[in-house]
């Protein structure tokens, strides 16, 4: 494997990973969501190897993370997805499944694709050139764009998500920047067609299908 753990954190952070995966630790302090973008933004062009993800430095990865990453390659696509344990105080661990790559129920749902999004670090770079920059939630728009040149689904855990339920993901501004990366991946994928899938969708659910 040649993949990059890309890790943004306020101080140096040392994580035990498998053979393969290198540890890339960019340490910034931003205030503000159009900062933590850009700082996304110039860790990604640090990275030198073919395959990259995002860690946050109070998550962590599942015990046999090397065969789930082993997996996500082979499927050979820019994007490559899986499920995520998400771990909160107190309550037990709960396992997301999404489902399989779509691109309209991508656009209006970040989630779709969270933890652990591998992607090819070329797809990548390619993809930043073309997503809102500023005060946008980076994520979505660039897992989205990378997704475009195609994106695969492995049904493993590949990420121990830790939410806190004061976490920064609830803040006013958070929230905001994540709104404006939803509406412009929406705007991508044809805002007709997302709103016809939706509309059907929730029709479908009344009738009980």
């Amino acid at each position: 494997m040649s993949i990059t753990a890309l890790i943004l954190s306020r101080e140096p952070v040392t994580m035990m990973l498998p053979a393969g995966v290198v540890a890339l630790n960019h340490c910034e302090t931003f205030t503000t969501t159009a900062g933590i973008h850009a700082a996304r933004r110039r860790a990604l062009a640090r990275v030198r190897t073919e395959h990259v993800f995002f860690l946050d430095s109070d998550d962590s990865l599942p015990h046999d993370i090397a065969d789930v990453l082993d997996e996500c390659v082979a499927a050979g696509r820019p994007l490559a997805y899986t499920d995520e344990l998400t771990v909160r105080p107190g309550m037990a661990p709960l396992r997301s499944r999404p489902a399989p790559y779509d691109p309209v129920v991508h656009a209006g749902s970040p989630l779709m694709v969270h933890h652990l999004a591998l992607m090819q670090t070329a797809a990548a770079l390619s993809a930043l050139r073309l997503i809102p920059s500023g005060d946008v939630w980076i994520e979505h728009p660039l897992y989205w764009q990378v997704a475009q040149g195609g994106a695969a689904y492995v049904p493993r855990v590949g990420y121990h998500w830790h939410r806190r339920m004061n976490g920064m993901h609830r803040a006013s501004g958070i929230v905001a920047a994540q709104a404006r990366g939803t509406a412009w991946c929406i705007r991508r994928s044809g805002a007709d067609e997302f709103k016809r899938r939706t509309r059907d969708a929730a029709v479908a659910r009344a009738a009980g299908f």
